[in-house]
């Protein structure tokens, strides 16, 4: 399983979640690549000491984001909408 979790949300951040995600028993091993439309090397550094698996600046094209997550997680791993 993989979780997109987007930087900025309405209520709390990006960060907020994955502290959840990793407190949580059930949940703590998800793999977890965040998107930003920021690039702010603090951003990411804190977010690496969650363990996230990637962290992608948002593309213009869904192309390029769907090509940065593959490279992150594997190609072989198949993309099916929720």
């Amino acid at each position: 399983d993989l979780v997109l979790l987007d930087h900025s949300l309405a209520d709390m951040t990006g960060l907020d979640v994955l502290k959840c995600i990793r407190d949580n028993p059930d949940s703590h091993r998800l793999s977890v690549v965040v998107f930003s439309a920021r690039h702010v090397l603090e951003d990411r550094e804190k977010y690496d000491l969650f363990g996230v698996s990637g962290f992608v600046i948002k593309p213009d094209d869904p192309d390029d984001f769907q090509d940065a997550v593959f490279e992150i997680v594997g190609a072989h791993l198949s993309i099916k909408a929720v």
